[in-house]
C-alpha cells in the first residue's frame, strides 16, 4: 500500500485506486527501525559499542527486500540480488574470464554426432557446496532444464539451444551439446544452483530461492535472512577451496529506508558502505558528510511498459495508446522524486488513430503490475489515469511474474504490463526478450510482450556471431512493443569503515547489473 499512498498524495486522484478487478538469527541492529517511508529520525543514532566495532564484520546498506534471491528470474533481478549471487553462487566465467577456482578448463571440442557444437567443462575436484556436496554436472543439468522453458527467466535464450548435458569422471567432466551453435556459450551457466537440494522436493524453480540461498559455492554463504528486520547476513564460506578466500568474516546487509538513516549510520560507522536507490536529497546529504565518497550511476535495468502484441496486434493501435503516456510524469511519480532520474525519451502522439482505437475497444484496457514492486504498481496507476483522461475504460490489477507469464500472457488476459527488465543491449538479452514460441513451449520464455519477428531474431543471431550490432530497444519502441520509462538509478556511498579494491572509489569495479558489492570478498575492515 506504500505505493498507493505515495501516488494519492502526489496526484490527489482517488479515482486511480478504484480500478482493478536461514536458521540462526543474527544480532539485532543498533539503530532504531524506521517506519517505511519515514524521512526523519526522532533521536540521533547512538555510537557503535566497542565490542561491535572490533568484530570482524562489515555492514552494508541496501534497498528494502522485495521478492526472492533467484538471479535467474526477472522478478528477483535487482542490483543487490545479482551482487549477492556473485558472492555466493559459482559461475563458469566471471566478466569473460574463466573461473579458475571452479573450472580447470572450458573449451569447444569436436561436436557429438547429430549436434552443432559441444563444449567441455572440467570441474575442479575440490569444488564443492558449503554443505559438502560436490559441484558436478548435475548442477549444470538442473540449471539448463530449469531455464530452457522458464517463462519469467533472465537471458534464457542460450539454454533453449542445448540438446543435452552429458558427464564423465563422476560428474566432474561436463559435456554440453548444442542443437544449434551458441557463440555466447561463455555467458551461460552463470550462478549455478545446488541441484541436490532442489531436484528432490515440490518447490518450483520460482520458489527455490524465494526465502534464502541454502548452499554456497562461492567465498561467502548466506547465514540468515530476517525479512522483518530487513537483514541478510553472510558468513565466510569455510569450505571454499580457492586460493583467495574472503578477508572479512561477516557481511551484514541492512535495509535503508530513508536518507537520514543512511547518513547517520555512515557517520557513526554502524554502516561502512551503501548501494541504494536515490531519494530527492540523498546525493546532496551524503556528499556533505565528512570523509564520505559518493558515486551515482545508472544500471542496465529499466522500468518499462510492455504491450501484449497477441492482443494488441495492430501497430497503429499500440502507437495511439503509447502516445498518450507522459513518460517523464510516469517516471517522477513512480520513483517518488524529481531528482536523480534517468528518464527515457518521450513517445510521439498518434492522434490520427486515437478515435479508431477507442472504437475498437469494447472492453476495459487491462494493465498489470507486480504487487511487490512499488514503482511498477504506481506507474501502472499513472498510465491508467492518462488512458482514462483520453476516454478509455481501464482495469488495473496485481499479478506476479509467474501468473503473468504462465497464465495471463498465454491466455491473452492482459493488454499492458509495467515491469522492470534488462535493456536489450547485448545479443543474449535481446534474443531472450524477443524469443518466438517453439512447438515444445508456447510461452516464449523471457518474452513479456509476445512479440515475435523471425527477421529480427535472425539479425540478433548474426550480431551474436560477431555481425552488426542491432538496436533492439529502438526497434521495440518504434513498434510500440516495449516503451522504456526510466533506468534504475543507484547512489553508492563509502564511509570510513572499510578498505576496498583501490583508493579511488569511483574506479571500483561495477557490473552492468550489479555493483561494487561484487568485490566484498576483497574488502578489509579499517582499524582505528
Amino acid at each position: 500500500m506504500k505505493n498507493l499512498r505515495r501516488l494519492a498524495g502526489v496526484l490527489g486522484l482517488s479515482m486511480l485506486f478504484a480500478s482493478g478487478c536461514a536458521a540462526h538469527p543474527g544480532p539485532a541492529p543498533i539503530a532504531e527501525e524506521q517506519p517505511a517511508g519515514s524521512t526523519q529520525t526522532s533521536e540521533p543514532t547512538p555510537e557503535v559499542p566497542a565490542e561491535k566495532k572490533n568484530r570482524d564484520e562489515i555492514v552494508v546498506g541496501i534497498d528494502p527486500l522485495k521478492n526472492g534471491f533467484n538471479p535467474h528470474l526477472v522478478a528477483d533481478d535487482t542490483t543487490f540480488v545479482q551482487s549477492l549471487a556473485n558472492l555466493v553462487l559459482p559461475s563458469t566465467f566471471n566478466d569473460g574470464r574463466l573461473n579458475d577456482d571452479m573450472l580447470l578448463s572450458a573449451e569447444e571440442v569436436a561436436p557429438a554426432p547429430g549436434v552443432a557444437q559441444t563444449v567441455r567443462y572440467r570441474i575442479n575436484e575440490a569444488a564443492q557446496w558449503s554443505d559438502g556436496a560436490p559441484i558436478t554436472a548435475a548442477d549444470f543439468t538442473y540449471l539448463w532444464t530449469a531455464l530452457r522453458d522458464e517463462p519469467a527467466g533472465v537471458d534464457t535464450a542460450g539454454y533453449a539451444k542445448i540438446a543435452n548435458v552429458r558427464s564423465e569422471s563422476g560428474g566432474k567432466v561436463v559435456y554440453v551439446d548444442f542443437a544449434t551453435a551458441e557463440p555466447l556459450w561463455q555467458q551461460l551457466f552463470q550462478h549455478l544452483l545446488p541441484s541436490h537440494l532442489f531436484t528432490i522436493g515440490t518447490d518450483s524453480f520460482e520458489k527455490a530461492l524465494a526465502t534464502t540461498i541454502p548452499a554456497s559455492g562461492g567465498k561467502y554463504m548466506v547465514r540468515n535472512v530476517d525479512r522483518r528486520r530487513g537483514v541478510v547476513e553472510l558468513a565466510r564460506n569455510d569450505r571454499f577451496w580457492g586460493t583467495q578466500p574472503a578477508n572479512v568474516e561477516l557481511l551484514t546487509f541492512r535495509e535503508v529506508t530513508n536518507t537520514s538513516q543512511a547518513v547517520e549510520m555512515l557517520r557513526t560507522q554502524q554502516m561502512a558502505y551503501l548501494d541504494i536507490s536515490p531519494t530527492e536529497t540523498s546525493n546532496e546529504a551524503l556528499t556533505l558528510m565528512a570523509g564520505a565518497q559518493v558515486h551515482t550511476r545508472s544500471t542496465q535495468r529499466q522500468l518499462q511498459l510492455n504491450f501484449n502484441t497477441a492482443v494488441l496486434g495492430d501497430i497503429h493501435q499500440r502507437q495511439a495508446l503509447a502516445g498518450l503516456i507522459d513518460i517523464p510524469q510516469v517516471a517522477r511519480l513512480a520513483a517518488g522524486r524529481a531528482a536523480e532520474l534517468d528518464i527515457a525519451a518521450a513517445t510521439t502522439p498518434e492522434p490520427g488513430f486515437l478515435e479508431q482505437t477507442k472504437a475498437q475497444f469494447g472492453r476495459p484496457i487491462r494493465i498489470s503490475a507486480d504487487p511487490a514492486d512499488d514503482e511498477a504498481t504506481t506507474a501502472a496507476h499513472v498510465v491508467a489515469a492518462r488512458l482514462r483522461e483520453a476516454g478509455f475504460q481501464v482495469e488495473v490489477f496485481a499479478t506476479d511474474f509467474t501468473d503473468l507469464t504462465q497464465k495471463r500472457l498465454i491466455g491473452n488476459n492482459v493488454d499492458l504490463s509495467l515491469s522492470w527488465a534488462r535493456e536489450p543491449v547485448n545479443p543474449l538479452t535481446a534474443a531472450t526478450q524477443t524469443s518466438c514460441a517453439r512447438a515444445e513451449n508456447p510461452t516464449m520464455p523471457g518474452n513479456l510482450s509476445n512479440y515475435c519477428s523471425f527477421e529480427l531474431s535472425e539479425r540478433i543471431a548474426q550480431w551474436a556471431a560477431g555481425g552488426e550490432q542491432v538496436d533492439v530497444a529502438k526497434e521495440l519502441k518504434d513498434q510500440a512493443v516495449v516503451i522504456p520509462i526510466m533506468k534504475d538509478r543507484r547512489v553508492e556511498a563509502l564511509g570510513n569503515g572499510l578498505i576496498g579494491p583501490n583508493q579511488g572509489f569511483s574506479q571500483w569495479p561495477r557490473g552492468a547489473m550489479s555493483g561494487p558489492i561484487d568485490t566484498a570478498a576483497m574488502w578489509k575492515k579499517k582499524v582505528g
